[in-house]
């Protein structure tokens, strides 16, 4: 893995929450963001509309001559409604917008959890302050774009759709207003924080729920949850497979390959992530975006220099190289370390 970028490196400790490795089963490490609840457009656009629909209602009581008298200039009430209704458009582009820049910025930094204490919780939330300051500046073109094309024709009709409006009034005129960049920055901010704190409260009940369940079941119980065998594909047809005789899983798009005793086989299941958490976490481990190691078949690790880690592999896979991500090389060890009480299968069966 090559150098970090400079300036990166020195600011990342100021912004990244002190563990961004990938969600563990280590409690300890903190609780697993999902980012799962946040990424539910219809949802977040529910709690948008509920706060604009607020936000009319009480123009119309407090203003309800200025409403009027607007409603007079577009021709009526029904034109009135129609402009408000797609002036709502817009702002859900923004939400669009920011939801998944928010997703893009959990994955790049990378941040996968984070500590249930109030500085473990401020230290997230101001690792998210840089991007929700420039919301606004990259989603902004989009957002403007889509306001041109609705807005325009309601107030001067097709003929006012031409560049240099588009342009100078709906590109350019709202970086140079202070007011118009100010306002929305600090809408964004409210907005990005409202969804980023739904996401930790939906995944807070999620992780709660599952270590209440983890507790109540007795360890015979948990290792029933996962999968004894895999459904999958070879020259030959649709067949099973047994877990214990896979050795490495990786990934070959659109599915997943599982490198078994036997051969070679394709599964079924379209990612790996979906393929991880049908495994068992005490035997096998996700060494990085690619690969999913059985730990029946690891020999160890090595340092190649340049902070690069190959793990190395029993027969009969003792010809595949497999990477270990740095990020993921203190998790790796502890995993290797920790006893197993069950094992699935030994290195030395045949």
């Amino acid at each position: 893995m090559g150098r970090s970028f400079y300036p990166y490196a020195i600011l990342k400790p100021l912004f990244v929450p002190f563990n961004t490795d990938r969600p563990s089963h280590n409690p300890n490490q903190g609780m697993p963001l999902t980012f799962e609840y946040s990424q539910r457009f219809w949802h977040m656009a529910g709690f948008l509309l509920a706060i604009i629909s607020f936000y009319q209602i009480t123009l119309y009581i407090n203003h309800f001559e200025f409403k009027k008298a607007l409603a007079d200039r577009l021709g009526g009430w029904g034109w009135l409604a129609c402009f408000e209704t797609t002036s709502i458009i817009p702002e859900l582009v923004t939400l669009f917008g920011l939801q998944k820049l928010l997703w893009v910025y959990h994955r790049l930094l990378p941040i996968h959890f984070v500590r249930l204490t109030p500085l473990g919780l401020g230290h997230y939330y101001l690792s998210l302050l840089p991007l929700l300051l420039v919301v606004f500046f990259i989603v902004s073109p989009f957002t403007q774009t889509v306001r041109f094309f609705l807005e325009v024709p309601l107030d001067e009709g097709f003929g006012g759709l031409t560049w240099k409006t588009y342009l100078n009034i709906f590109l350019i005129a709202p970086y140079q207003s202070p007011k118009i960049v100010a306002l929305y920055s600090v809408l964004n901010l409210v907005l990005g924080y409202c969804i980023v704190t739904a996401s930790l409260v939906h995944d807070l009940l999620y992780w709660r729920r599952q270590q209440e369940q983890d507790k109540r079941e007795v360890p015979a119980e948990r290792e029933e949850r996962y999968a004894k065998r895999l459904n999958a594909q070879s020259s030959k047809g649709k067949t099973t497979i047994l877990v214990s005789e896979v050795g490495l899983i990786t990934i070959d798009s659109p599915r997943c390959l599982a490198h078994h005793r036997q051969g070679i086989y394709q599964l079924t299941v379209k990612t790996l992530t979906e393929m991880e958490a049908e495994l068992n976490p005490r035997q096998f481990f996700r060494v990085n975006r690619g690969a999913v190691v059985n730990r029946a078949f690891v020999e160890g690790y090595v340092h190649t220099g340049n902070n690069n880690y190959i793990i190395n592999l029993t027969a009969p896979f003792q010809q595949l190289t497999v990477s270990l991500a740095r990020t993921r090389l203190s998790e790796f060890r502890n995993w290797l370390q920790a006893p197993i009480t069950h094992p699935d299968r030994n290195p030395g069966q045949a």
